[in-house]
């Protein structure tokens, strides 16, 4: 579920979510914005930027995707889904490799990224309309 009660991005006040972690997100008037130094749960260090507009209640218990250095935790993670507020968390190869469990890459500059995962959604979009994900 997701909430807008201030009405900050749209008239709507609240919506359904996806489903695919048990967490309330609350929309608030004042966005975080910051950089975040942290660990995956495997221990692999990595920075991000934290960036959002409200607050996140999760409301069963989850493991958290990142312990951050000033010892919080972000994110929730269940099989198969990661939820976080750490934005370029995955541009890091060794998040990557660990969350996925395979060999970092090779460094290939972002460019060939993205069209890697062009080509990823193009073979598998018909798969993603079927659960209503695009």
């Amino acid at each position: 579920m997701r909430g807008d009660p201030s009405g900050v991005e749209s008239n709507l006040r609240a919506a359904p979510g996806l489903g695919l972690l048990p967490v309330t997100t609350v929309m608030a008037t004042e966005k975080t914005t910051r950089t975040r130094s942290a660990r995956t749960n495997g221990g692999t260090p990595f920075t991000g930027y934290e960036i959002h507009l409200g607050t996140t209640i999760v409301e069963e218990p989850c493991e958290p995707f990142a312990v951050l250095d000033h010892g919080g935790s972000d994110g929730a993670c269940r099989p198969g889904v990661i939820g976080t507020y750490l934005h370029g968390a995955l541009e890091n190869p060794d998040v990557c490799a660990e969350l996925f469990g395979v060999p970092a890459p090779a460094s290939a500059p972002r460019s060939e990224h993205y069209a890697r995962l062009a080509d990823w959604f193009e073979r598998h979009g018909r798969s993603l309309s079927r659960l209503g994900l695009t």
